[in-house]
């Protein structure tokens, strides 16, 4: 945070940002779902953010033009997306995200397949059983945040639906 209120290019793109946010989460829903929650969020603060929130016709803080995105958001667009269906197809990471129609989101949720990879690999030449271990537990509190996101995404960050005239 001392690194990144301080500069225009580190500055976080989210209100609250994304460290208060994780903090916020824990604070709220306790260090496990907390974590969850908050690494939910860092997937979601890519590049493609500002695309999805203007999507969704989120709303932006008057002061400085971040993105307003809640730890519980207090309003939600439903769309037709099924939210059971996001979390059947977060069972291939990303493909939850993609499913509610975040692929920006899901290709970075997919990313959790190298974590999953390095951890089998440390495995497979127990050489290195703490790594293994390291990256294994990671790569699952990840991969619950997909599913936790794929959820969110579809209940939450879906379009508002266009009104037949």
């Amino acid at each position: 945070q001392k690194i990144s209120y301080k500069s225009e290019a580190f500055n976080c793109q989210f209100y609250p940002s994304c460290s208060n946010y994780c903090s916020l989460a824990i604070k709220e829903s306790g260090p496990l779902y907390g974590t969850i929650i908050g690494l939910d969020r860092i997937t979601r603060c890519n590049p493609s953010a500002l695309y999805y929130h203007k999507k969704i016709d989120g709303s932006y803080k008057d002061e400085d033009g971040r993105l307003i995105d809640y730890v519980r958001p207090n309003y939600y667009h439903k769309g037709n997306k099924s939210e059971i269906l996001s979390i059947i197809l977060a069972i291939i990471p990303g493909m939850g995200k993609i499913y509610s129609g975040r692929i920006y989101d899901g290709i970075y949720g997919s990313l959790n397949l190298l974590l999953l990879l390095q951890a089998r690999s440390f495995a497979k030449e127990n050489q290195n059983k703490k790594m293994a271990d390291i990256f294994g537990l990671t790569s699952m509190i990840f991969y619950t945040s997909d599913i936790y996101g794929s959820w969110r995404a579809t209940k939450y960050y879906q379009p508002k639906k266009k009104k037949n005239l």
